[in-house]
């Protein structure tokens, strides 16, 4: 039976940072290395640590694992700081982080709604906790998120948010959260933090798989990858509407259409 599979980056302090801290918690032992990389396990979930940045690290398919998770810092231009979680995948030509141009990693909707819930109700210290938009690779064909803490160096290198993601995943990892949800959704539209996704998710149970932003959304196309590309198939799809133009709308309820999902406005 497969099992969960952490990825840490030794190129990502905060990947680090977290990944040791999560090993005390779960009791972690290094295994045999694999293809020269320095494997971890514990009676829950196996562990890999990678040499370089896990926005390259593609090979990872080849892993056996109910769904990868990979333990990162978030980088963002204002340096606000945040808990984050998404998907992998590029909507447009562009694969300058990692993956392929128009091309989606498989979402792992259940574990991002439930590490959602988990860096929410360990979160005491007023940051903002997200979703964000499907972007950078790697591109994987198992089920995959990240994890992240983002914020300027006297947030990345506080323990207490450290803390924050590492009892988080092992919170999630030991199923110590519930499991249930209300839908599994397609987000379109909103920003690449799309809060009011995050607030359905938290509030009424909705599991994001993909997020589109409405800087995307003439890549109307690819929400067949949207639907296909996740480890449970959506139920529905809600869209932002007045981040949208009515042309890419429509373009966008007929491609829901065509692809049998219906769709929530908000």
């Amino acid at each position: 039976m497969s099992r969960p599979l952490i990825a840490y980056s030794i190129k990502d302090s905060v990947s680090v940072s977290v990944a040791r801290r999560l090993f005390g918690i779960l009791e972690f032992n290094e295994v045999e290395p694999k293809n020269n990389l320095r494997r971890f396990e514990c009676d829950h979930a196996d562990a890999i640590e990678l040499k370089d940045l896990h926005i390259f690290a593609d090979f990872l398919s080849d892993y056996p694992a109910e769904y990868i998770l990979f333990l990162s810092k978030h980088s963002s231009a204002k340096g606000v700081a945040s808990f984050t979680t998404h998907a992998e995948g590029n909507w447009s030509s562009s694969a300058d982080l990692g993956g392929r141009p128009h091309q989606l990693s498989v979402a792992a909707p259940l574990q991002m709604h439930q590490i959602l819930f988990q860096l929410n109700r360990f979160n005491k210290y007023q940051i903002n906790v997200t979703y964000e938009a499907t972007h950078h690779g790697p591109l994987l064909s198992v089920p995959s998120l990240f994890v992240e803490l983002g914020g300027e160096e006297s947030v990345l290198d506080d323990e207490r948010f450290v803390d924050v993601v590492a009892n988080s995943v092992s919170g999630l990892i030991l199923k110590e959260v519930d499991e249930s949800y209300n839908k599994v959704a397609i987000g379109i539209g909103s920003s690449h933090y799309p809060q009011r996704f995050t607030k359905l998710a938290l509030e009424k149970g909705y599991a994001f798989s993909h997020i589109m932003p409405r800087y995307f959304a003439s890549e109307y196309q690819m929400l067949q990858q949207a639907s296909s590309h996740s480890s449970l198939p959506a139920d529905v799809a809600v869209i932002e509407w007045k981040s949208i133009n009515s042309v890419e709308r429509n373009n966008i309820i007929k491609e829901l259409e065509k692809l049998g999902i219906d769709y929530e406005r908000i």
